[in-house]
């Protein structure tokens, strides 16, 4: 149906985004929240170039409608490309980014997720992140049985206090 991710992305986004903020409108039209949550799941592709270039363009297509500051957001994404990326998300009201780094162990990362990033790149991003965005507003998941859980424990306290 499509030859490629880009024609099937420049065929759909403006529908995609449009019904999206169209939910959210409706959403906060009808019903008074005591707290505003808006998590966007970005996906994965072969490149993450791609992923942010499709991600910022979802987000400012959004912000257009939508004022995002009113929400507490995340936004749940590979690894920034650039720093500018990163910056850019931020200064459209997005609050949060959430890199899954999924076990805090180089040896077992490299033998169970051997199509994400070199370890070490990972976790300068998420310190890179944690520069743009502020502490306390860079995220990750972990699957725990993967490794030791007292390993997952001094390494998820070394990130949090770094």
């Amino acid at each position: 149906m499509y030859d490629s991710i880009d024609s099937w992305w420049n065929e759909q986004k403006e529908e995609f985004i449009s019904n999206t903020a169209k939910a959210l409108k409706v959403l906060l039209e009808n019903h008074t929240f005591k707290h505003n949550h808006l998590f966007i799941m970005a996906g994965n592709l072969d490149s993450s170039e791609k992923v942010w270039d499709y991600l910022l363009e979802f987000t400012e297509g959004l912000q257009k409608q939508v004022d995002l500051n009113i929400f507490d957001s995340i936004v749940n994404v590979c690894p920034h490309h650039t720093v500018e990326h990163l910056k850019k998300l931020k200064a459209l009201g997005i609050k949060q980014v959430q890199y899954n780094l999924e076990i805090a162990n180089k040896e077992i990362f490299e033998f169970s997720c051997p199509g994400k990033i070199a370890y070490e790149d990972f976790v300068s991003k998420m310190y890179e992140a944690v520069n743009i965005m502020g502490k306390n507003n860079v995220r990750s998941n972990f699957v725990l049985g993967l490794q030791d859980i007292d390993e997952l424990l001094k390494e998820a306290d070394t990130f949090a206090n770094a």
